[in-house]
C-alpha cells in the first residue's frame, strides 16, 4: 500500500480516543490493531511499538490537520521514539518523515509522553 493511502478500516474500528490535550484541543488516537510488545528494539528493552493519530486545527466543523506517528516506548528507561511520521492538511501530505532509527527522548513527568507511557503499562496488565 503506498504511504499515503488511506486505511479502508474504519476509524472506529481501528482507531481508539486516548486523550485530548486541553491546552491545544489536540484529540489523540492509538491503532489498536498495530500495537506491539517487543522485548528488545535498538538497544532497547521492553518496548512497545505503537502508532498515533492525532486532529487540530477545528473550524467550521472539521479537523483540518491529521498526522500520523509510529511511536516507540521504552517502558524500563521511561523514553519515547519516533520512527516514522506523516501530516496532512485537508487530505494532503504536507510533511512525511522516516527514520533509519528512532529519534529518543526521555518521557517528561505530566506530559502526551507520559499519558502514552500509561496507556502502555495498562495493556500489561
Amino acid at each position: 500500500m503506498p504511504i499515503f493511502a488511506r486505511s479502508q478500516t474504519s476509524q472506529s474500528d481501528r482507531w481508539s480516543f486516548i486523550f485530548e490535550d486541553k491546552t491545544t484541543s489536540i484529540k489523540y488516537y492509538i491503532d489498536t490493531q498495530t500495537i506491539e510488545h517487543v522485548d528488545y528494539f535498538e538497544a532497547h528493552k521492553n518496548v512497545y511499538s505503537v502508532w498515533i493519530k492525532s486532529f487540530s486545527d477545528f473550524s467550521n466543523g472539521i479537523y483540518h490537520k491529521e498526522d500520523i506517528t509510529h511511536m516507540v516506548i521504552d517502558m524500563d528507561s521511561k523514553q519515547i521514539g519516533v520512527k516514522s511520521y506523516i501530516g496532512r492538511k485537508d487530505g494532503t501530505a504536507i510533511a512525511n518523515k522516516q527514520f533509519v532509527l528512532a529519534e529518543w527522548s526521555d518521557i517528561i513527568p505530566e506530559t502526551n509522553g507520559e499519558i502514552l507511557l500509561n496507556y502502555c503499562k495498562n495493556l500489561r496488565k
